[in-house]
């Protein structure tokens, strides 16, 4: 069984997961991306996707409008998932502010339009 991510966390959607992966003939890696920001708590709602199984990685900002003032709620999101999925820090990364994401964070991998200079 698999879920919808909504505003009120996960809602079951039998088969979801499952549908997704196996209408590829490869191993496919899911990610959610930050429609867990949407959610009343990110930090439950990535539990929740946790217990689900079968997600690789999420997209988040900690629910805030940018990764830099969402930092916190990252920080909290990075250490409960451990090495059961990756949350990939997104939402205005910048050369600018991707040191400090990282120390604020511990994250390991980011997302942004702006990441890699040219």
């Amino acid at each position: 069984m698999c879920s919808r991510l909504d505003l009120d966390g996960l809602t079951p959607e039998p088969g979801l997961i499952e549908g997704v992966t196996s209408a590829v003939p490869i191993p496919l890696k899911v990610t959610v991306h930050k429609v867990i920001d949407l959610t009343k708590d990110p930090v439950q709602a990535l539990e929740d996707l946790i217990a689900l199984g079968g997600i690789n990685s999420i997209l988040s900002s900690g629910g805030a409008e940018n990764a830099l003032k969402g930092s916190i709620k990252l920080r909290e999101m990075v250490l409960r998932a451990g090495d059961k999925i990756k949350v990939i820090v997104a939402g205005k990364v910048s050369p600018e502010n991707l040191e400090v994401l990282h120390r604020l964070t511990g994250a390991t991998e980011y997302h942004g339009r702006k990441i890699v200079s040219m």
